[in-house]
């Protein structure tokens, strides 16, 4: 979390908390994070991956497909 508010703008950073968040099932914190991540890079697949796997456990099925579908 420290590193993700020292760079702000550091998607690597706020990619791999979001990974943490999920793993601890804090997934509308870890949704929040990745949609950062693809505002400021759209092109970015592993936060697609990663928000996939976020709403599938915060059991939003159709919102997981679509982010796996990019």
């Amino acid at each position: 979390k420290k590193a993700v508010d020292l760079s702000p703008d550091g998607t690597e950073f706020r990619t791999y908390y979001a990974s943490l968040l999920t793993e601890r099932g804090d997934s509308s914190e870890a949704i929040r994070q990745l949609s950062s991540v693809l505002e400021r890079d759209p092109r970015c697949a592993e936060a697609y991956v990663m928000l996939a796997d976020a709403y599938l456990f915060a059991g939003e099925f159709e919102k997981s497909e679509e982010a796996a579908s990019r």
